[in-house]
């Protein structure tokens, strides 16, 4: 595990996973950061205030400074980005992203820095912007998946199962998809429908996330 450093006050760059009102209008933040990886921030009333709020939101990419107090990150200054805006999707695209968000603080220990992770979620959202939002959460979600080390194409879980050879295929396309890249592989509606019933049941046989998606397109 990445060790803090001495410094109590230190700069960060992250991508909001979630975000939770506390105390009097202040905000718990769930974030991914680049050197730290999770890390949950408090931000005060009057930091909002002094800085807004339209970036306190999930998946917008924030540049933070924080001094750290006993373990707690205060967050004392920030700004950022939003990677895609979540307030113009749908319910369903919404639940897909908060799906990648919860398998991000269970898949990454807190103060350990995933730099594979950090890139995936940060191409993986900015994808979302222009492609389509559930595709872009499945093909996220899959990748980190792999990357943590739970492999939905090893043999094993595999072997529990029955797909499709064709669902097999794009199963392997979408884990190995270069973020940027068109994807050129054909998804058929049978074969996303099924690989999407499989990555639910193997999340939630070798992750223990019981948190059913659709990752409808």
């Amino acid at each position: 595990m990445k060790q803090l450093q001495q410094s109590k006050i230190q700069n960060k760059v992250g991508v909001v996973l979630s975000v939770k009102k506390v105390g009097n209008k202040g905000r718990l933040l769930h974030v991914f950061t680049k050197d730290s990886g999770n890390i949950v921030v408090f931000t005060s009333e009057s930091t909002i205030k002094k800085y807004g709020s339209g970036y306190l939101t999930p998946y917008a990419l924030l540049r933070i400074t924080v001094t750290i107090k006993d373990e707690l990150f205060i967050m004392t200054q920030y700004e950022g980005q939003l990677l895609f805006n979540m307030l113009q999707c749908s319910y369903k695209e919404v639940n897909n992203w908060y799906f990648v968000s919860a398998l991000m603080k269970i898949l990454f220990a807190p103060l350990d820095s995933d730099l594979l992770a950090w890139q995936i979620i940060l191409q993986g959202a900015f994808s979302a912007r222009i492609h389509n939002i559930s595709v872009c959460a499945l093909i996220t979600s899959l990748q980190l998946l792999t990357v943590s080390g739970f492999n939905p194409l090893e043999q094993e879980p595999l072997s529990n199962y029955s797909i499709s050879k064709e669902a097999y295929v794009l199963l392997q396309s979408l884990q190995k998809h270069q973020w940027g890249e068109h994807f050129y592989g054909v998804i058929g509606k049978s074969a996303y429908k099924e690989v999407v019933i499989y990555i639910n049941d193997f999340i939630e046989s070798y992750c223990d996330l019981h948190m059913k998606v659709t990752f409808e397109v």
